[in-house]
């Protein structure tokens, strides 16, 4: 019997499901899974095509950073570097860094206008760490790097 009651509660479940479709119909009227599926094909079908566009087209490879942070950092004090991301599309900026031990303390983004980016971080500990820029899934040239701090 205790098999039977497992049935009933699938049942149970079942009706959640009819709970909640007529839960979106009172929010929306009548035809709410129709027309959710009309949006979703319109936003679809708008990202592909916007993605032809040459403004659109992301491009890690057009990436350029630069600055100290790159190379090497400080204990305890803020490693900086700066990214330009003019020419390769628009996506969102990225970065990481990876200790031997602990993660980074802390990783400032700061968008400085033209689409320039200015990074900070700082570190609590010796070691080498791993720092990664990537812009919207890919790494930019030199991503990642390898960075000995003192």
């Amino acid at each position: 019997s205790g098999y039977n009651a497992n049935l009933g509660g699938s049942g149970g479940g079942l009706s959640t499901m009819t709970t909640s479709s007529s839960y979106l119909q009172r929010s929306d009227g009548k035809i709410t899974a129709h027309s959710r599926y009309d949006a979703t094909e319109k936003s679809t079908s708008y990202s592909s095509s916007s993605r032809n566009n040459s403004y659109a087209t992301v491009d890690a490879s057009r990436v350029r950073a630069q600055g100290e942070g790159l190379v090497r950092a400080f204990r305890n004090e803020k490693a900086t570097f700066t990214v330009d991301t003019r020419d390769s599309g628009n996506a969102m900026l990225m970065v990481g860094v990876f200790g031997p031990k602990y993660p980074c303390e802390e990783v400032f983004i700061k968008h400085i206008g033209n689409n320039q980016y200015n990074v900070q971080y700082t570190v609590r500990e010796k070691g080498e760490y791993m720092l990664i820029v990537k812009w919207g899934d890919q790494h930019i040239p030199g991503s990642p790097w390898h960075i000995e701090v003192v």
